[in-house]
């Protein structure tokens, strides 16, 4: 009978001794999951950035840092990630994310790291290597959220809210002012404009009908990409939003134009004006983000943020439909991680 005893004593004392390794193996697993998810989303935005003359600035670098920030200091094995530009069916175009090519389209990052077990050892298993893997791949988004948005903004003579100077956010170079291509000037980065007030002298109206552009957006008119036409509201109230915007400092659902105060939202910079029966329309050139700032009743000034700006929609990662300086018009562009 005792012998029978310490018999099951010691298989039980070896499966809870299992169980335990089982679950410092996980949680090794989940904080190096986490961090070669970073770690691809690192380099896919990396890799958006410099798609226009396909440069890539130190991708492996930045995932290396990124990956690091992510997992424990006693991983010295996993802050040394493997990293691999990959094409639409994951087909490596180069190992050590240093060149891009025409085909390449995401990131795939990789890590291990040993695990040293306790009850295991009995079984001659001193150790278990942990591993993980992400790929992070790059598409087009080709529309936005208008319900996210209260404001529009005429994008060829915007008010500077410094001096009440008109100031251009969007340039056409050679192209129609109608139809682009539609560059967004880096003198526009990180400039105050007025971008509603119920005063039409005090903003750009983009030849709007009779004075109507007083910058309020027309809600509920869902997505929307460059290219399409957006409705104004007739006179100066807006909202609610029933979208927030999901980055940092994102404004969230809910707001009207007394309330709107203080955070980003991604607002529709149009190019033309069209009339619309008893209301006006305007042609989207780009959305971009403005820190809103409420600067008296029924009045809003933003200021544009630059194109590092990121968003994040469910598990996507979204950046802006833009680059300083392009000619371009890509839309928005997505980066999801897959294990």
């Amino acid at each position: 009978m005792l012998v029978s005893l310490v018999a099951m004593f010691a298989v039980v004392l070896g499966m809870t001794g299992l169980a335990a390794d089982h679950a410092l193996v996980a949680y090794d697993k989940r904080i190096l999951q986490n961090a070669v998810d970073a770690g691809a989303t690192t380099g896919a935005i990396d890799l958006v950035q410099g798609s226009v003359n396909r440069k890539v600035q130190n991708t492996y670098g930045d995932v290396t840092t990124v990956v690091a920030r992510n997992v424990r200091q006693d991983m010295t094995a996993a802050q040394v990630p493997s990293c691999s530009f990959i094409d639409d069916t994951r087909n490596v175009t180069n190992s050590g994310c240093t060149q891009a090519v025409d085909t390449t389209s995401g990131v795939r990052v990789a890590a291990g790291n040993p695990r040293q077990t306790f009850f295991m050892q009995v079984f001659g298993i001193p150790s278990v290597d942990v591993t993980a893997a992400s790929s992070a791949r790059v598409w087009a988004w080709n529309s936005y959220n208008s319900d996210a948005s209260l404001f529009i903004v005429c994008g060829y003579s915007t008010i500077r809210t410094s001096n009440g100077l008109p100031t251009p956010i969007i340039d056409h170079g050679a192209g129609s002012r109608a139809d682009g291509p539609w560059t967004v000037l880096q003198s526009a980065i990180g400039v105050e404009f007025n971008i509603h007030d119920p005063n039409p002298a005090d903003l750009e109206d983009c030849n709007a009908q009779g004075s109507r552009m007083k910058g309020v957006q027309r809600a509920g008119q869902g997505l929307k990409a460059p290219g399409e036409w957006i409705l104004s509201e007739n006179g100066t109230r807006a909202g609610p939003t029933t979208a927030a915007v999901e980055g940092i400092d994102g404004c969230r659902t809910g707001l009207n134009e007394n309330i709107a105060n203080n955070c980003v939202m991604m607002l529709p910079v149009v190019a033309v004006s069209s009339r619309n029966g008893s209301q006006d329309s305007f042609k989207i050139a780009h959305w971009l983000p403005f820190r809103i700032r409420r600067t008296a009743a029924n009045a809003h000034t933003g200021t544009l943020l630059g194109p590092n700006y990121v968003l994040r929609a469910n598990e996507q990662i979204v950046l802006l439909p833009w680059s300083v300086g392009s000619t371009s018009k890509p839309g928005p562009v997505s980066v999801r991680t897959e294990e």
